[in-house]
């Protein structure tokens, strides 16, 4: 519920996509009920870092829906050439007109049912881990240009009725290890993350 929020939500709306606000500080656990009642009929797409930062810390609300759920997590870095930076905590980006941006995805992550707090920390550092790479990769690739393989190109499309989700749907789901050693990422977790309770 913080002002970078705002313009996002303006421009989701904008879009098509619905909007639930919430944060770790006011309105998260209405926003969580709200977002897992969603879920049933829609796909979810959450802004992961906090109201306050630091910047690019995962909070742990996603992981808390991906495991309470049973849903996937597919995480996505975004990456700007030369973008304008909001002089705030998280150097909010906004893309110039015209100039050139990259977006950069995960597999679908699978997190475990029924994690206990050290489960969902556990797991929350290594979607960030995730999170960060993509993000970090997706900047260098927007400043470099180029194409990679299996990339595509999305038209830029303004309609009530927002066409950018995906079914999942055939895609082969991972685990958050499986992710990790697929992206060369070394785990900075004390171990598996895999705890479950009863």
């Amino acid at each position: 519920r913080h002002a970078d929020a705002n313009v996002l939500d303006r421009v989701a709306r904008m879009m098509g996509f619905g909007v639930v606000r919430g944060s770790t500080f006011r309105g998260g656990s209405t926003a969580l009920r709200e977002l897992a009642h969603r879920a049933r009929n829609e796909s979810l797409t959450i802004t992961p870092d906090g109201p306050r930062g630091p910047r690019r810390r995962l909070a742990v609300g996603c992981v808390f829906l991906a495991s309470t759920l049973n849903i996937p997590i597919v995480a996505m870095g975004f990456g700007y050439d030369r973008p304008w930076r909001l002089g705030t905590w998280d150097k909010f980006a906004i893309p110039r007109p015209g100039s050139r941006s990259r977006a950069v995805v995960s597999r679908p992550i699978y997190i475990p049912p029924k994690l206990d707090r050290d489960g969902l920390e556990m797991h929350r550092v290594g979607v960030e881990q995730i999170l960060n790479y993509l993000s970090n990769d997706a900047e260098k690739w927007a400043i470099a240009g180029g194409r990679r393989s299996g990339d595509s190109f999305a038209q830029p499309e303004v309609s009530r009725v927002a066409k950018w989700s995906t079914s999942l749907e055939g895609t082969q789901g991972i685990s958050l290890i499986e992710e990790l050693d697929r992206l060369k990422i070394e785990p900075s977790m004390q171990q598996e993350p895999s705890k479950a309770t009863g």
